[in-house]
């Protein structure tokens, strides 16, 4: 097992491995510890080097190396001196908080999947970009600031369950001996001093978003006028409005059930068309439009409807001050409640993900896991529309 890495090592299953010269690796749940097995003088011996979790691979074969020597009565400074370098004994939090997380869904008996997706989801879209490739021992309060200050207002529903499975993560990992120091993410004698308690927060939103069950409540009459199908379109496909307002007949094949937003529209500045995957009920919307010219949300004074008219009418079916950007908002919350990959979701936005040598390998837009998340989303909007 000489080409194993780290992350082999957290694949595998129960059981005794061998690493050669008596290093074993023994698997059972979500234990996993390193031991050196050795033959002396015809005698055998065992010892007991350390959780795999705190120990990497290449540390673990070092200290059975270094023991072996001991327990030969040789001279270990050969062995001693064959340093560990710094980066090898780091525990990266991408590395380990799945793991962590594992360790409480044994123990938390969760009755469904959903509730095991919804931590994932929320680790992975608030937690994972700021703390990734930082050493889990020494991930600061400062650094779990970083997390939560920019959504404890705007989101603090969803920023109150990232804080405590955050602590969750951390317990674990001192529990692991990857951590000494006090818990990141405690609240009482720690971010309590930093942030609002989450019951005196007012909620402050940018773009005033609607939420998923007002949109499903209003979804069958929005379906009854041309400018109400426009709004319930642009909330289906999560869009912007100047990229619905102005859609052209000509940008979608109904064969392959996708509308292709050129260019001049796309707000990233890309020099090429950015593919939506169109549901089931958005494609009945477009069925349902009379064709009467170049653009598919005609107005009737002029060529199309104004930017303003989906808001208008968005504010007057829900009754309250909403935009329709908040739509997205509401869209992007749903995708980290219900476990939907991080990557999908924002290219689901059009949001451009991972810096300059990420973007560089990203040859796919992800369509088909895309066209299953829209039609999820779809189907939770629409599930009160009487004619789809």
């Amino acid at each position: 097992m000489s080409k194993f890495t780290q992350a082999d090592v957290m694949r595998l299953p129960d059981g005794n491995h061998s690493f050669g010269d008596g290093l074993i690796l023994r698997v059972k749940g979500n234990s996993r510890t390193w031991s050196l097995r050795v033959q002396i003088n015809g005698k055998r011996l065992s010892r007991a080097l350390g959780s795999a979790v705190a120990i990497p691979l290449k540390q673990a074969r070092f200290k059975a190396a270094s023991l072996h020597a001991e327990m030969l009565g040789g001279d270990v400074r050969t062995v001693r001196e064959r340093k560990v370098p710094d980066e090898e004994t780091k525990t990266l939090f991408k590395d380990v908080w799945e793991r962590a997380v594992e360790a409480r869904a044994a123990v938390a008996m969760w009755k469904n999947e959903k509730h095991a997706a919804q931590w994932l989801s929320t680790i992975r879209t608030y937690a994972l970009p700021v703390l990734k490739d930082i050493d889990v021992a020494e991930v600061s309060r400062k650094d779990v600031l970083r997390v939560l200050t920019p959504i404890w207002s705007s989101k603090p529903e969803t920023a109150y369950r990232v804080r405590g499975r955050l602590e969750v993560i951390f317990d674990w990992c001192i529990r692991e001996g990857l951590r000494e120091k006090e818990n990141p993410a405690r609240w009482k004698g720690g971010l309590a001093f930093d942030l609002p308690s989450h019951s005196k927060v007012k909620v402050v939103k940018h773009h005033e978003a609607p939420t998923v069950g007002e949109l499903t409540a209003v979804a069958d009459q929005l379906s009854k006028t041309l400018s109400g199908k426009c709004v319930l379109f642009g909330a289906l496909t999560a869009t912007r409005v100047q990229e619905f307002v102005g859609m052209r007949w000509s940008e979608i094949s109904f064969r392959q059930k996708v509308w292709l937003i050129p260019p001049e529209r796309r707000k990233d500045g890309k020099p090429y068309p950015h593919r939506v995957p169109l549901s089931k009920q958005a494609l009945w919307i477009l069925h349902s439009i009379e064709q009467k010219g170049e653009y598919v949300f005609h107005g009737a004074r002029s060529k199309t409807l104004t930017i303003w008219t989906p808001r208008m009418m968005l504010v007057r079916a829900i009754g309250r001050t909403v935009t329709m950007h908040g739509c997205r908002s509401t869209f992007r919350d749903w995708c980290a409640e219900n476990g939907v990959d991080r990557e999908v979701a924002e290219k689901c936005l059009m949001h451009t993900t991972g810096n300059e040598v990420e973007q560089a390998y990203q040859r796919s837009d992800l369509l088909d896991q895309r066209r299953a998340v829209m039609q999820q989303w779809a189907d939770a909007i629409c599930s009160k529309l009487s004619d789809n």
